[in-house]
């Protein structure tokens, strides 16, 4: 009996030891993970700042209803 149980701790041991080197972050894996987070912050902050061209109001002087009402006289 006491040889049963040193033999199933053997194996929950040997089944925990490959659960933890499936979770490991392998070499590829990390830098494939750092290049794609760079690549996302740096897109967002493009956007970010970008998004100041693509207001019409940048490039139109919109009338407000004041003007427009003056513009009507």
């Amino acid at each position: 009996m006491d040889q049963e149980s040193s033999e199933e701790e053997v194996q929950e041991v040997g089944i925990v030891s490959a659960l933890a080197s499936d979770q490991m972050e392998s070499r590829v894996g990390k830098k494939l993970s750092e290049i794609t987070t760079k690549k996302v912050i740096i897109l967002v902050l493009v956007m970010l700042f970008s998004s100041m061209l693509f207001k019409s109001g940048s490039y139109l002087d919109e009338p407000d209803s004041y003007d427009y009402g003056l513009m009507l006289i």
